[in-house]
């Protein structure tokens, strides 16, 4: 059972107030300017966040897919430790949570651990089906450099007739996070 007590007390306040006289005294007042606040941690100094780049693929556009097209995309880390994560998120007119489904993937991938994250947070193993179309899942963390080779699934896109499709990269080092979205269309 829940119970609420919505007692209210009254009480009635009075006070002088001399509209000349300031609310609060001048050695009290906020000054502007001052110091910066400290903008939390971040890459150290002459270091970069992961690379993405997709051979020559421009990725801020989008790239009808022909026949026989290669799309590599080729991740780089400059930290010492290499990788510590790599997120793809799959948004597609035709790649329905379903499809998506039927060749062993989800619409949020975990490629560092080759993992499908599932919309309730939980995680289900997928390593097995994406090692066949994604050579590098599960072999991301501590690299410090990944293809990701995505050719392979390109005639998926096309079966499933027309769309456009966005897979978004977001991979992650010690130095931060370098996030890509590979941009696909097919008529």
């Amino acid at each position: 059972d829940i119970v609420i007590d919505a007692t209210v007390v009254s009480e009635e306040v009075g006070a002088d107030v001399d509209p000349d006289q300031p609310l609060v005294p001048d050695d009290m007042r906020p000054v502007e300017g001052g110091d910066d606040p400290d903008p939390g941690p971040g890459p150290e100094p002459g270091k970069d966040v992961p690379e993405i780049t997709a051979g020559n693929l421009d990725l801020s556009i989008e790239h009808e897919i022909v026949e026989g097209m290669e799309c590599r995309l080729t991740l780089t880390s400059t930290a010492e430790g290499g990788f510590t994560g790599l997120i793809v998120d799959i948004n597609s007119d035709t790649l329905t949570p379903e499809e998506l489904q039927n060749v062993g993937l989800g619409a949020h991938l975990d490629i560092a651990t080759g993992e499908i994250i599932n919309s309730d947070g939980s995680r289900t193993d997928a390593l097995e089906g994406l090692s066949g179309m994604f050579s590098c899942a599960g072999h991301v963390i501590g690299e410090k450099s990944v293809e990701f080779d995505i050719s392979g699934f390109l005639g998926l896109l096309t079966a499933l007739g027309p769309g456009h499709h966005a897979f978004k990269l977001t991979a992650t080092d010690a130095n931060g996070t370098g996030v890509a979205t590979l941009r696909l269309k097919n008529n």
